[in-house]
Formats: structure tokens, sequence, C-alpha cells
């Protein structure tokens, strides 16, 4: 799915229409709200198929599936990546994005990221990206090996325009097993974030995310 146009609302981190969404206030969901509903459903989910694995990289797929289908697209992604309000700096919550992603969907998130870092470029010049990937692991990097490398293509790639802005990337909560999750995105991550990316370990995340957001 292509997108055309966004609003650029960056207050309520909203889509237009393109997408068939309809905007929504930042009061409409709060992320207990989110949270209590997407764990619903996954619970239905388990209930449902009790004999397999929800372990398993093709269930957790379809889990998150299930959860797209039955929540507000709009409310999960504006809730999992945003811009850190009178700042050039982009936040992505990897713990709810897991919830909800799967491959019919990586379109939609790219092209909105991109879309948060053309707002941060035209207002600021620049912009930082902050992940925090708590509780990523080995096979959730083959899980969303696709989405990851679709992504460092169309937005991370050498020589790229929003490479040239990109001033911070910086990693909270950095899996113990870093250098093996990195060598499978070593070949499609650019030199310039294997040099510049920066590793926030568990201990000193909790300090480092206050900070971001003071």
């Amino acid at each position: 799915m292509e997108l055309d146009s966004t609003t650029r609302c960056v207050e309520e981190y909203c889509f237009t229409t393109t997408f068939g969404i309809r905007e929504t206030s930042k009061t409409e969901l709060d992320k207990k709200e989110i949270s209590d509903k997407i764990n619903n459903i996954k619970d239905n989910f388990k209930s449902s198929t009790a004999t397999l694995s929800i372990f398993k990289n093709t269930n957790k797929l379809n889990c998150a599936k299930m959860v797209s289908d039955n929540m507000n697209i709009q409310e999960l992604i504006k809730h999992t990546i945003f811009i850190i309000p009178n700042t050039n700096k982009i936040y992505l919550d990897y713990t709810l994005f897991k919830t909800y992603a799967h491959d019919q969907i990586y379109d939609i998130l790219i092209q909105y990221v991109i879309h948060l870092f053309n707002v941060c470029i035209e207002s600021h010049n620049s912009f930082e990206l902050h992940i925090d990937l708590n509780t990523f692991s080995i096979s959730a990097a083959q899980r969303y090996k696709p989405a990851i490398q679709k992504f460092c293509n169309e937005c991370l790639s050498n020589g790229t325009d929003m490479m040239l802005h990109l001033s911070i990337f910086r990693i909270y909560n950095t899996p113990s097993m870093i250098d093996s999750i990195s060598s499978i995105f070593r070949p499609f991550i650019s030199d310039q974030i294997k040099n510049n990316v920066e590793f926030i370990n568990r201990k000193d995340s909790v300090n480092h995310k206050e900070m971001l957001f003071l």
C-alpha cells in the first residue's frame, strides 16, 4: 500500500484518510487501555490455538495479525512510533510493535516513519532516532528481518537524504546477544549506521530514557 500524503499533525500523530483511517485525538485510548485490549485478544488467540506453541514465529505473527485486525491500527501505530513533543526525537517502542506487526502492514509502518522523519527535517533540519528493543531476541530478528531490511533500504541507506539529516541513532535495552543479532542485519545496514549507532545496555536504559522524556 503506497502512501500518497499524510497530515502533518505532530501533536496527534495522525494519518489521513489516504489509508482509510480516520483521525483521532490522543485521548481516545491510553497505553493501558491498548495493552488491556491486546492482552484480551492474545488470550483469545491462545485459547483457540491451545494445541500449538504460541512461541513459534508463525503463531506469533498470526497472533499479531489477529491483534491488528481487531484494533484501530492508527491507535496502535501512533503509540508505537511518535515524535516526542517539541523535539526532533523520534521514539519507537518495540514492545508494542511486536504485538501487532506483520508483513501486511510493514509498508504502512515504514511510510509513517518516513513521514515523521520528514516532519522533523522540515522543522529542525535534523532528526534523532531512539528505539527501545526491550525483549528483542534472535528469533525476533529472524521474524522481522523483511521489515528491517525494507526499512533500512528505504530510509537508512548510505547517501540518502534522511541519512544526511540523522544526528543521533540510539538503541535502548540492547539485547545481550546484540553481536549475533547484528550479524543478521549487517548485509543491508549502511556503514554510517554501523559506525554511529549507540547501544545503551539494560542497566543504563532506565536513566537514559528518563532523560529522553524530560
